[in-house]
């Protein structure tokens, strides 16, 4: 069971941006951390392969930081990162259809 399951992080890190009169000052850095988890079930029914679920955890500390803070040259937006989210999905795997002279091939009865 656990061949199927897959556990991942990553982390973005950023040592601030340049902001102020002539963009002689920076922001202070940043390091959200994400995480997920992917698992893949077995579902030999008709044209299903399987089902994979993925479950993410973005931001996983809740960091909050400015990208930017509107100051500098050409900058006239302050841009605040997202708190924590969690994300989910379901993809489905169905078989692939015969090949005939390589292209696909589908049997209409």
């Amino acid at each position: 069971m656990l061949k199927a399951t897959t556990v991942y992080t990553d982390m973005v890190a950023g040592s601030g941006l340049r902001s102020g009169f002539a963009n002689t000052q920076h922001l202070p850095g940043y390091a959200p951390l994400n995480i997920g988890l992917t698992h893949m079930f077995d579902l030999p029914v008709g044209d299903f392969k399987g089902v994979q679920f993925r479950f993410d955890i973005v931001n996983l500390f809740n960091e909050r930081y400015e990208l930017r803070n509107g100051s500098g040259i050409g900058v006239f937006c302050a841009t605040v990162w997202s708190a924590a989210g969690l994300f989910w999905r379901a993809q489905f795997s169905v078989r692939t259809p015969a090949r005939i002279g390589g292209s696909p091939c589908f049997e209409l009865i």
